[in-house]
C-alpha cells in the first residue's frame, strides 16, 4: 500500500496507465456530467437502490445529474470514462483499480485525487447495504469529496 503522499505523486504521472484494451462493447453514449459512479454487477437491483439512495438521500441530487454505469457492462479504462464524461468525482464501487487499467493499489474509503478528479474506492455497492462501519466510512469520505 502506498501512503497518500506517494499515491498522490504517483497519480499525477501519466506512466501508471496500461493502454486501451479494445473491448467488444461499445462505449455507452454518456452526458458531461461532474459526478461519475462505477460499480461492479450487471445492473443487479441492490447496487441500483444502494447507489440510487447515497445520490439522492445523500448527495441531494437526481440521478439525472449523474453518471451511472456497470463496469462489467462497460469495462472500459478510467482514463476514458474521465475523457468521456468530464468528471471530477468518482465514485468506484467493488472494481480493483488494476481493472480501470491502473496500475497501482489503493486504500478503499481513502479519497485520491486522478488527473484533476477526485476518486473514491469502495466495497461492492450491496455489502454497504447491511453494514454500518462501511456505510459510515464511505459517508465520512463523500462528505469531504463534496463538501457535505
Amino acid at each position: 500500500m502506498y501512503t497518500r503522499e506517494a499515491a498522490a505523486y504517483l497519480f499525477r504521472h501519466d506512466y501508471l496507465l496500461r493502454p486501451d484494451p479494445e473491448p467488444d462493447t461499445a462505449f455507452p453514449d454518456v452526458a458531461k456530467r461532474p459526478v461519475l459512479v462505477l460499480y461492479s454487477g450487471n445492473d443487479d437491483l441492490a447496487s441500483h437502490e444502494f447507489i440510487r439512495s447515497m445520490v439522492e438521500k445523500g448527495l441531494q441530487k437526481k440521478m439525472e445529474d449523474v453518471n451511472c454505469y456497470s463496469f462489467q457492462r462497460y469495462p472500459f479504462p478510467l482514463r476514458r470514462w474521465l475523457s468521456a464524461t468530464g468528471a471530477v468525482q468518482v465514485m468506484i464501487f467493488g472494481i480493483a483499480p488494476q481493472a480501470l487499467q491502473l496500475q497501482l493499489e489503493v486504500n478503499p474509503y481513502k479519497l485520491i485525487h486522478f488527473h484533476g478528479s477526485s476518486l473514491l474506492f469502495a466495497n461492492a455497492a450491496p455489502a454497504h447495504a447491511s453494514n454500518q462501519a462501511l456505510k459510515q466510512a464511505l459517508w465520512q469520505e463523500m462528505k469531504k469529496m463534496f463538501a457535505l
